[in-house]
């Protein structure tokens, strides 16, 4: 089948767990919305970390009224032996997504600061 579009209708109803219907051509949620309607990403930066072993955590939260679906981070433009390394990378409760970056060094002890940037996907 090669076609651009489809166009189908049915009278067939689906319900998912979690109260998602399958109605109008997307999911729809409790809220009437479409799932996936209005994602964005967020992103937060921060600078550190400097000394051997320390951690930095950087949080991009998500616009009001809308939970995060996932996230991520990177770390700065440093190379080895002195650079700041992925620690974690987690939700932050609903609405938020934490980066942490953790100075290894194996050259002159600092990692010299530098910019790690944590990134938050969000939608209603």
């Amino acid at each position: 089948l090669r076609t651009s579009v489809i166009n189908a209708t049915s009278t067939a109803t689906s319900t998912f767990a979690g109260g998602m219907k399958l109605s109008t051509g997307c999911f729809e949620g409790k809220d009437g919305k479409c799932t996936g309607e209005g994602w964005e990403k967020i992103t937060a930066t921060g600078t550190g970390p400097d000394a051997d072993d320390e951690e930095i955590t950087i949080t991009a939260s998500c616009s009001a009224g809308k939970k995060v679906v996932g996230g991520g981070g990177s770390t700065g433009d440093r190379t080895a032996p002195d650079m700041a390394v992925t620690s974690g990378s987690a939700p932050n409760g609903t609405t938020g997504w934490d980066f942490s970056a953790t100075c290894f060094s194996t050259g002159a002890g600092t990692c010299g600061g530098g910019t790690q940037t944590a990134y938050a996907i969000c939608t209603y």
